[in-house]
């Protein structure tokens, strides 16, 4: 018996299922030790987005449910930073715990992308090169873009792992299974949604009508039991965002941002425009932590000839700024593109061509929903994974069809991958020891003058918003130097009016100036 257990693990150790987990290990520790390392470089690194999620999060930790439920950021992200904050936090101490969580998610991403890799039949040089290859890219959304736009992208390989799963027709579990990360997706970011949606649908359909014709009862079955998770997750959100904002939404941010790009408005955001605005609860931050409240006029492309030229335009903008930005990730990624079409009508072996356009059909639907709104490079996150694992997709046909070289294909293998890594690691190396300005003003501010309570500035309004955030104080946005500047910032209930680069003998009523100015010369006026 004892031989026979032996045996066994000596099997199991050589096995290739054991050697895959090895060199998945082997990347999650490498991508760990380069995370955990780097996160010195990065500590200061804030944004807008990062200080609404944060502080939103602390809502759900500290029990206020009421301000916590919010329209326009998707509530997942919040969800799962929680238990950092449970035993107490300072805003350095919460900005730390929100990039160890994303590290954490990026370690996920890995895993899912190395599940979906195993549906593509990857060598397993070119997989583990595969993976090293995305480090970069995932560090670049756990320091720099600390939004869940990453938590999103993980959520949906998973989702694509199981609706690109060749078991899918026969397992009813992968319609659950479809479902339930469809709708983690949506809890991540609203526009999670309407690509779930159309996405599983779509590949159903194709499924039932072509692929496994004679499965179809099954594939049917998981559409219905798919869009029935997803639907019951996603409505009992909707419903908390009906009893908060008395109408039926699955979010708020769409509504928002189709506003924003309107004829009248035109991209001149009311938070910059308007003057100071009063954050939506005592402890937001600033009025950017809800947005849902401030109005912007409503269109529609179809209410005029003229509105729909004008979505027209916007549109194909659009869609320069996606091919400029997809240029931008990589200099191969039109290569890679193209090499995917010749391959996809050249190649006559069925499944090469069904995987082929199943990624490519995947990164048509995700990033055409952009186009209507507005398209900024880190909502293509699920582009920039898709391109390198499409890549090493074909180098494996390439290799497969040609009978080339063992060390051929895995230099050439290399040398792609390096090129698909050198943009993120550059913004990477160039963004280290940044950021640290906003944290040190606030330190001089706190420890100097006791600033807090409601704060606003003449102008650096991403700066003092920073600076706000550290201070555990309320922005409410910046007002121009002007007479009767005084009473205005009375009327709004300013504690603190932060001048910046100005040396001129300054009187403001109701205010007087407590500091010697600080670097970078910022004066600061208290209400008196």
């Amino acid at each position: 018996m004892l031989i026979s257990m032996n045996k066994k693990i000596s099997s199991f150790i050589s096995g290739k299922r054991f050697i895959d987990n090895r060199d998945l290990i082997l990347a999650l520790i490498l991508y760990l030790i380069i995370g955990i390392f780097s996160l010195k470089y990065y500590q200061h690194v804030i944004n807008p987005d990062t200080i609404c999620y944060i502080g939103i999060a602390a809502k759900y930790a500290e029990g206020d449910f009421g301000n916590a439920v919010n329209g326009y950021w998707g509530p997942l992200f919040s969800w799962v930073l929680v238990p950092f904050l449970l035993t107490g936090h300072t805003p350095l101490s919460a900005l730390t715990s929100i990039k160890i969580l994303s590290l954490i998610i990026g370690a996920f991403n890995i895993t899912g992308l190395w599940l979906l890799s195993n549906k593509f039949r990857m060598d397993r040089t070119i997989r583990l090169l595969f993976i090293i290859s995305t480090i970069p890219l995932i560090l670049y959304f756990v320091y720099i873009k600390i939004t869940p736009d990453l938590l999103l992208a993980t959520c949906l390989i998973f989702y694509l792992n199981s609706i690109f799963n060749p078991e899918y027709p026969r397992k009813y579990k992968h319609g659950v299974i479809s479902g339930f990360t469809g709708a983690l997706a949506y809890l991540s970011k609203v526009y999670a949604l309407p690509f779930f949606l159309v996405h599983f649908i779509l590949f159903n359909t194709i499924y039932y009508f072509k692929k496994y014709k004679p499965d179809k009862k099954m594939v049917r079955n998981n559409l219905i039991i798919g869009l029935a998770v997803f639907l019951v997750i996603s409505g009992f959100w909707a419903l908390s965002l009906n009893e908060k904002y008395g109408e039926l939404t699955f979010g708020t941010s769409s509504e928002y941002n189709q506003a924003l790009i309107g004829p009248e408005v035109q991209l001149h955001d009311p938070m910059t425009n308007n003057g100071l605005i009063k954050p939506p609860n005592d402890g937001a931050t600033s009025a950017w932590e809800d947005p849902s409240y401030i109005k912007i006029p409503g269109w529609s492309p179809f209410e005029s000839w003229e509105s729909f030229n004008y979505q027209m335009n916007i549109i194909w903008n659009n869609i320069l700024q996606t091919l400029t930005f997809l240029f931008e990730f990589s200099i191969i990624t039109f290569l890679i593109l193209i090499m995917a079409v010749i391959i996809l009508f050249k190649s006559s072996e069925s499944e090469h061509k069904f995987k082929i356009a199943s990624l490519i059909v995947t990164m048509a639907i995700f990033t055409m929903g952009y186009w209507t709104i507005r398209v900024e490079p880190r909502l293509l996150i699920l582009i920039y994974f898709l391109i390198p694992l499409l890549a090493g997709y074909l180098i494996c046909i390439i290799k497969e069809k040609f009978k080339i070289n063992n060390n051929i294909i895995t230099g050439i293998a290399a040398i792609m991958f390096v090129l698909l890594v050198v943009s993120p690691t550059i913004t990477l190396y160039e963004t280290a020891n940044t950021d640290n300005e906003a944290y040190k003003i606030s330190n001089t501010l706190q420890e100097n003058y006791d600033v807090h309570g409601n704060i606003a500035s003449n102008t650096n309004r991403r700066l003092t918003l920073f600076v706000a955030y550290y201070l555990g104080a309320q922005y409410y946005g910046s007002a121009k130097f002007t007479a009767n500047i005084g009473d205005y910032l009375q009327k709004n209930n300013i504690d603190y009016y932060l001048v910046y680069e100005s040396t001129e003998d300054l009187k403001i009523d109701h205010y007087q100036e407590i500091t010697i100015p600080v670097k970078p010369y910022i004066r600061v006026f208290k209400r008196v």
